[in-house]
């Protein structure tokens, strides 16, 4: 697993994150209890822009034994992500009102 979460991130810095995001997909296959690959693989969502697809992926690594390290992470993660979500909402309702 860590050789997976090592390409994932080495692709990831290098603008790849799609392919990141296919690997660590495959790998959840195999390996659906790994917490690090969850947390991996929403960090990878966030980094695509697919923010509402990267809150499960968050929730359920959480809901896993994490390092402490990805845990903060991954709970900084998750608030952020939920944030930006809102905010979204929020402009939307917005706009829907003046209209």
């Amino acid at each position: 697993m860590d050789h997976i979460i090592a390409k994932a991130s080495e692709l990831r810095r290098t603008g790849q994150a799609e392919e990141a995001r296919e690997l660590l997909l495959k790998a959840l296959e195999q390996e659906p209890n790994a917490a690090e690959l969850w947390y991996q693989t929403a960090w990878t969502h966030d980094a695509l822009g697919l923010e509402r697809e990267a809150v499960s992926f968050y929730e359920k690594s959480l809901g896993l034994t994490l390092s402490a390290e990805s845990r903060k992470g991954a709970i900084l993660g998750l608030g952020r992500t939920k944030k930006r979500s809102q905010s979204e909402s929020c402009k939307l309702l917005s706009l829907t009102v003046i209209f």
